[in-house]
């Protein structure tokens, strides 16, 4: 059986922003490919978990190695990379988590080039949003909550 929260593009990472500053965010993020709430302390750090959790659990399969200045540096703590993509946190705890100023769902579906591929909801009613790098993401959230007047409700 396909769970709930698994669509096209992959299994939810569900980012909820707790605190909204300048151009950045700091919160949690909720997905059945961990075993506990992961916090992060900036978008950097986020996609830098990110990253390794999917190196980790090889899924999406990079189609390339980055060259890296910090070799054997682990951002992922012990324990919360789930052994399997779906045997981790519930589906409730994932579908109900929200953040402070906004929640939102990233699916990667591919990461070729070098970066990510995929589609961000915002969780406003709005349409998926898809991207082709990293640097999109940042530049949806840019435009979508970093210049709001109001950030999007959780």
């Amino acid at each position: 059986m396909i769970p709930k929260r698994v669509n096209y593009f992959g299994i939810e990472f569900r980012i909820c922003l707790d605190q909204i500053w300048d151009s950045n965010a700091s919160g949690r993020l909720y997905s059945r490919r961990l075993t506990d709430v992961m916090k992060f302390n900036d978008l950097i750090h986020l996609f830098l978990l990110l990253d390794e959790l999917m190196d980790k659990q090889q899924f999406p399969q990079a189609f390339k190695d980055l060259r890296t200045f910090t070799a054997g540096k682990k951002y992922l703590a012990d324990g919360l990379c789930a052994e399997s993509l779906t045997s981790g946190m519930s589906e409730e705890a994932v579908s109900q988590a929200g953040g402070d100023c906004a929640t939102l769902s990233l699916y990667v579906e591919s990461r070729r080039n070098a970066t990510w591929q995929g589609q961000i909801n915002l969780l406003d009613g709005s349409a998926p949003i898809s991207f082709c790098s990293a640097m999109e993401i940042l530049y949806v959230l840019e435009q979508k909550l970093f210049t709001a007047e109001k950030p999007l409700a959780p």
